[in-house]
């Protein structure tokens, strides 16, 4: 789950690391990371909406509320 990480960094790319595509996660591996981080929301700038689609792909039937705030989106996760 790292790549979701260098893959919403600037530039797309950590420590000469550079993702251009997020592989494909198992669910069970999905549901850990939501769970050790607590993560809830996803925020997506403008800059990153090339990137969106593959979050949402990520985070399929776990995204329960997509909100469009200006040229932001807020995606909202369930618990897994």
């Amino acid at each position: 789950m790292g790549d979701l990480l260098v893959r919403m960094t600037p530039g797309r790319e950590w420590y000469g690391r550079r993702v251009d595509r997020l592989p494909p996660y198992e669910p069970a591996v999905v549901d850990a990371f939501i769970r050790r981080f607590a993560l809830r929301y996803v925020v997506a700038a403008p800059d990153y909406a090339d990137v969106l689609g593959e979050v949402e792909d990520l985070f399929g039937n776990r995204v329960v509320r997509r909100r469009v705030i200006g040229d932001y989106v807020l995606l909202e996760l369930a618990a897994p």
